[in-house]
């Protein structure tokens, strides 16, 4: 810390006007409280304290279990010691902070331009700098409120502050009028790990822990949810061959060519094809699992051989996708796709994997402060 650091800290909470609000409300099936509203410029933030975490929780009851979050350390930062697996399971563990996206004001719709969620603590200072801003305007929770006499290092606070622009020209009495705030949409991760043997080729028929695999997700509270993944084929991609054919391609290099040089498309194209030398050698393949699944969820294959490695120092991170050509498969559900980014050789029959996660796309929704 220094006076640099102390001065902008002090300007970032330097507001035109502060409306207190000091309002009780039920946010995501908890209490919480409004303190105030502040404007500075064309800005509008919202100052929130909740009971607990704003955990992801959707309402009417979905379970969903923030458990695992596969977000993939990138390669050139491998963690001694650990394998693919152990991190891949350690990275942002069971943590994913909620944001607004949109709050409604009697009517006037405001978008979020930024937003913030953490524990009041001592050390925090720009949370506890708030808290000083707020209270020298004015605001004071009552002795008698849940959170007077709470201890923020045994029982944690969470203070939530979120900008919008701001249509008003002045600040609105949010204790009096009609609010409502839109969460933004967010991924739930599941760790399944489940062992498959992919066989190349399409499936003829179901065959249990092979192309039908039956599977359990858990929810926050325990609740499990039961779903089928049937395999319809397994492919391998041969990505070498798509990479020339599309730097080959007329229609292609003219539009590349509208904003490159001739010697920069070049430069473009033998630095993409370095690149993938290093995750697929020349004349390798990449596995592609199509599936369909009964619940409503994406599910990620990884080759065991990848999971128990440790990570491998390597410039390149391609993430290579491929979009099943049906729309359903031989089951009636959705058709997807999954690509094992492990070279394999093209003559390959069979992979042993795992179906290793599940992720659940939750959509946004609104909630109104009452």
């Amino acid at each position: 810390m220094n006076f640099e650091h102390l001065y902008d800290l002090v300007g970032q909470y330097q507001y035109d006007e502060i409306r207190i609000v000091g309002k009780d409300v039920t946010l995501l099936g908890k209490m919480a409280h409004i303190a105030a509203v502040m404007r500075r410029n064309d800005q509008i933030e919202l100052c929130l304290l909740m009971q607990e975490e704003p955990t992801i929780k959707e309402p009417k009851n979905k379970d969903h279990y923030m458990d695992d979050n596969p977000a993939k350390e990138t390669a050139n930062s491998p963690r001694q010691g650990h394998s693919n697996r152990e991190l891949m399971r350690q990275t942002v563990r069971g943590q994913c902070s909620l944001s607004i996206h949109r709050m409604e004001i009697d009517g006037t719709l405001l978008i979020s331009s930024s937003s913030s969620c953490g524990v009041l603590h001592m050390g925090d200072l720009g949370g506890y700098y708030l808290m000083e801003k707020l209270a020298d305007a004015g605001w004071r929770l009552p002795s008698e409120h849940v959170f007077f006499r709470q201890d923020w290092e045994k029982q944690p606070i969470w203070l939530m502050h979120c900008s919008f622009v701001c249509p008003f020209e002045e600040l609105p009495d949010l204790a009096w009028t009609k609010v409502s705030v839109t969460w933004q949409s967010y991924p739930v991760w599941y760790q399944i790990e489940q062992p498959v043997r992919l066989v190349t080729g399409d499936v003829a028929e179901d065959v249990d822990g092979q192309t039908k695999l039956a599977f359990t997700i858990r929810g926050q509270d325990g609740a499990a949810q039961e779903g089928i993944c049937y395999i319809n084929r397994v492919g391998l991609q041969d990505i070498w061959k798509e990479e020339e054919q599309r730097f080959a391609d007329p229609e292609y290099q003219k539009q590349m060519l509208e904003h490159l040089s001739q010697e920069e498309f070049e430069e473009l194209k033998q630095n993409s094809l370095e690149m993938l030398e290093q995750i697929c050698p020349r004349g390798m393949c990449f596995p592609v699992v199509e599936y369909e699944c009964t619940l409503d969820v994406s599910l990620e294959f990884y080759t065991q051989d990848y999971l128990n490695a440790q990570p491998k120092n390597c410039t390149a991170n391609i993430i290579y996708m491929q979009t099943a050509k049906e729309v359903f498969g031989t089951h009636g559900l959705q058709l997807r796709s999954h690509v094992l980014q492990s070279p394999v050789p093209p003559d390959t029959q069979e992979v042993f994997a795992e179906l290793f996660q599940a992720i659940q796309a939750i959509p946004e929704w609104t909630e109104e402060l009452v």
